[in-house]
């Protein structure tokens, strides 16, 4: 009895295994081979000498999903310098704001919080909803009020996909267009997965098996 609750365990491991590698990535929007245009703040500038330039400042980039149900996977962002005791954050925003402006917080990623000059990773999960604008917002806590980072810009379309850029300076209260800049990232995402019924059966019948084990001990 103990081998075939342990086969059946087994066996529902490899469906598992088998149906998350069947998940292949798409990328919804990539301009990171474009050329670099300019570098844009994100976190608090006070300058006496750039009082223009002064403000909490927030970067969002939009991207539009297709008509496949998708999970958000990960984010690759170009940064090009640092003066920063960390702080920074990406997160994911619905686009209810006016004009379609970030509104809603979806999603915190997971990454790293004092990045430098280079290309940083940013994942975590959230099923996205078929053609629809969302929202990455690049900003930096409030209690890092030192913190500004660098993210690369570009005027060139990107390769894959489509969105609009938006700028804040009152730490995302109010958006403007960034056009004709967009922040230079990638953004991927999984097929989201339904378990098949016979894979759902499957389950129940290894529950039921493991039950009626312990029934009989």
């Amino acid at each position: 009895m103990k081998k075939y609750i342990a086969s059946s365990i087994l066996g529902l491991a490899c469906l598992g295994a088998a149906a998350t590698a069947s998940a292949q990535s798409t990328v919804l929007f990539d301009n990171l081979s474009a050329s670099r245009d300019g570098v844009s703040p994100v976190g608090t500038i006070n300058n006496p000498m750039m009082p223009e330039m002064n403000g909490i400042h927030a970067r969002a980039q939009g991207f539009m999903t297709g008509t496949q149900d998708l999970t958000l996977e990960s984010i690759n962002l170009s940064f090009a310098t640092s003066d920063s005791s960390g702080g920074f954050g990406l997160h994911l925003y619905d686009s209810t704001g006016s004009g379609n402006a970030p509104g809603s917080l979806l999603l915190t990623l997971d990454g790293n919080s004092s990045p430098s000059d280079g290309l940083f990773a940013y994942t975590g999960a959230f099923d996205l909803a078929p053609n629809t604008l969302y929202w990455l917002v690049a900003d930096v806590s409030s209690d890092f009020s030192s913190s500004v980072y660098g993210v690369n810009v570009t005027e060139s379309a990107p390769t894959i996909g489509s969105g609009p850029g938006m700028y804040s300076t009152d730490g995302g209260a109010d958006w403007e267009s960034m056009a004709p800049l967009n922040l230079q990232m990638q953004v991927t995402a999984v097929p989201t997965v339904v378990p098949e019924p016979s894979t759902m059966a499957l389950a129940g019948l290894g529950g039921l098996s493991l039950l009626a084990y312990r029934r009989r001990k």
